[in-house]
């Protein structure tokens, strides 16, 4: 049966009616005769014998709608009577389900061109487009990126050609920056009319260690607070997202009495308010056990609620420094522009039929998001689609050629599932799946060979399955390497420069524990059992869609924030980071942070504190992927109105 399956596939795909009439009628006469004697595909009596086989998913997928039937032993005992499994046949029994392909060979316009170019090759293709039209491809470019609403605009950032959609979307501040320096005056005419509306100082509230609030306003601030004379320096640590700040006040009295107490001066509060740091006056009695004096705590509580509503009522009334905080703020959280993508084009070769499988709007979208991209987040509600977009999204990677292997990494109980999916939407998939016997020690490397050496559409792995390929090595200690060298920069930046000697010490010993907790994660994670054959490199994956994502967010983390729930363990998870390692090396195989999709219905829990967990892979385009970030950075700098970014 199976392979009159796989033979019908292929006469349909070849356009052969007369192979594809004897295969069906053969396939059907199979299929009859096996139901006759053995039951349904997916009973379980079936599945126990072939388990471990890898091709039972697309023989499951001749059967849709199953339903299991109920036994006389469990019958009686619910008192209902013995049912039989039900299912129905799946399409192929009685119609095409792959159409074939009929590539188009010639176009007429630039335009329709560039329309074949982006669903044929998903990308760009400057000789494919030249192909289509017969010309110079460099001349078909030139005339695309001209006129009044160019199709291409040359990015001065890469000197490439960019689709409008995309050049006209994102960090749309910075765009304009680089087409100002470049003197590109399509690019500046066309980035100022999506320039996102400012939002007006009366709009904004910033609170005393706002990230965005330049340090020469904080240290303009300590001069104001502490009279004339007053020499303030203020440092941003971004590692941990700290300041640092020494004070040499002009006015001993605003300094320990206005804006301080005897036991807490006002740099020691002014420190305190912009790390978020909670405000104790403590003493230790003749035992040597601490106590908070609660009195000296509330009184300079009471001088940093001072000092929080002068801050307020001085930020903007100065003119000047009103404009350069409204640009500043303007330039750092409002500054993007979410692209949209139209998959409307696409027309998916090898898919079933619309009338089996329809993709709806936001799907197509998405598909086209991730081809063009090749790594993106479907936060999509449950029952949105995600299985599809995904199996698409592969597939089109794909046939296209943008991917060579692509990887499914799927719930452990999900696999056969996943698969059995595959199938459903591309009868003709060349999958691989990882069974829980193949990833046995004694069968592991003889799967890591299989998937090395196999021309795969997509391999699809369970969670912990995936966890026993190893990144590879010299990637693996070059990653740790720069990310350990961060912290022990930033340590050395923070000891050689001013401020309070308590405050750098406190700075620094926290730099010390992520740098303790992230050697520690690298030692656990390199004990952990992994197969030494094949790593991740060699197996060739250059393409990887992680299902249920968020059972991976959970990265290690430095905060200063305290009593904050939903903070979790700072330690993170040995599997995140471990995933983390492999998104950054498929990033550093395909360049430009490309290969990486995540999906999931849960994308972050309802609190601030997660959303910085998930972040890491879905940064900015180009940046470099670090576990270390910063906690703070995503505590909350209000404002009235600030649109979130879409990812």
């Amino acid at each position: 049966m199976r392979g009159t399956l796989r033979g019908l596939i292929a006469a349909e795909m070849a356009d052969d009616d007369k192979g594809m009439g004897q295969l069906r009628a053969k396939l059907n006469e199979q299929y009859d005769a096996y139901r006759k004697e053995h039951g349904l595909i997916n009973d379980p009596s079936t599945l126990r014998v072939f388990e471990d086989d890898p091709d039972y998913p697309l023989l499951a997928s001749l059967e849709h709608g199953y339903t299991p039937g109920i036994g006389p032993a469990a019958a009686k005992r619910q008192g209902i009577k013995p049912t039989k499994s039900t299912a129905k046949k799946a399409p192929i029994f009685d119609r095409r389900v792959v159409a074939a392909r009929k590539p188009v060979r010639k176009v007429d316009s630039p335009a329709d061109a560039l329309a074949v170019s982006m669903a044929e090759r998903g990308k760009l293709d400057a000789d494919y487009i030249g192909k289509l039209l017969g010309r110079d491809p460099e001349e078909v470019l030139r005339e695309l990126a001209g006129g009044d609403k160019p199709a291409l605009f040359r990015d001065p950032a890469t000197d490439e050609y960019v689709l409008r959609d995309a050049y006209l979307s994102g960090n749309v501040r910075a765009k304009l920056a680089q087409a100002r320096a470049a003197g590109v005056m399509a690019n500046i005419r066309a980035l100022e009319e999506v320039q996102p509306e400012d939002v007006g100082a009366g709009q904004i509230v910033a609170r005393v260690g706002s990230p965005w609030v330049p340090t020469k306003v904080y240290e303009d601030f300590a001069a104001h607070l502490f009279g004339d004379g007053t020499t303030a320096t203020v440092r941003y640590v971004p590692l941990n997202s700290s300041f640092q700040i020494s004070v040499r006040p002009g006015n001993e009295v605003a300094f320990t009495t206005t804006y301080g107490t005897s036991a807490v001066d006002g740099e020691a509060l002014l420190a305190a308010l912009l790390n978020n740091r909670p405000i104790k006056v403590t003493y230790k009695d003749s035992e040597g056990r601490t106590h908070v004096n609660t009195e000296a705590t509330e009184q300079a509580n009471n001088k940093a609620q001072e000092i929080k509503d002068k801050f307020t009522d001085w930020l903007f009334s100065d003119s000047d420094r009103s404009e350069q905080l409204v640009r500043a703020y303007n330039d750092t959280n409002n500054n993007y522009v979410t692209r949209v993508y139209d998959g409307s084009l696409m027309d998916f070769p090898g898919k079933v039929p619309d009338d089996i499988i329809k993709f709806r709007r936001h799907q197509r979208n998405a598909i086209a998001r991730t081809v063009q991209d090749r790594t993106a987040l479907y936060d999509h509600v449950v029952g949105a689609g995600k299985t599809f977009t995904v199996v698409a999204s592969a597939m089109e990677l794909k046939r296209t050629g943008l991917a060579k292997k692509p990887m499914v990494a799927v719930p452990n109980h999900l696999v056969k599932q996943w698969a059995a999916d595959f199938y459903r939407l591309y009868p003709g998939a060349n999958i691989l799946t990882a069974t829980k016997k193949d990833f046995e020690r004694a069968n592991r490397r003889k799967f890591l060979a299989k998937i090395a050496t196999g021309d795969w559409d997509a391999v699809v792995i369970a969670h912990s399955s995936f966890g026993f390929i190893r990144p590879a090595p010299e990637f693996e200690a070059s990653f740790n390497r720069r990310e350990i060298a961060k912290i022990v920069k930033t340590i050395d930046q923070v000891e050689v420069g001013g401020g309070d000697k308590a405050q750098k010490k406190r700075t620094v010993k926290q730099l010390e524990g992520l740098k303790e907790r992230l050697e520690n994660r690298i030692k656990a994670l390199r004990d952990k059992p992994m197969d030494d054959l094949l790593d991740f490199e060699q197996i060739g994956v250059d393409q990887l869609f992680v299902d249920e994502f968020h059972l991976f967010k959970n990265l290690m983390f430095s905060t200063k924030m305290q009593n904050v729930q939903g903070l979790g363990d700072s330690q993170g998870s040995q599997r995140a980071y471990d995933m983390l390692v492999k998104i950054n090396q498929i990033f550093a195989k395909n360049g430009r942070d490309q290969g990486f999709v995540a999906a999931t219905g849960t994308p972050v829990t309802p609190n601030t504190a997660a959303a910085p967990r998930f972040r890491p892979p879905f940064d900015s385009p180009w940046s470099t992927r670090s576990p270390t970030r910063p906690r703070r950075a995503w505590a909350p700098s209000p404002a009235s109105r600030c649109a979130p970014r879409a990812r």
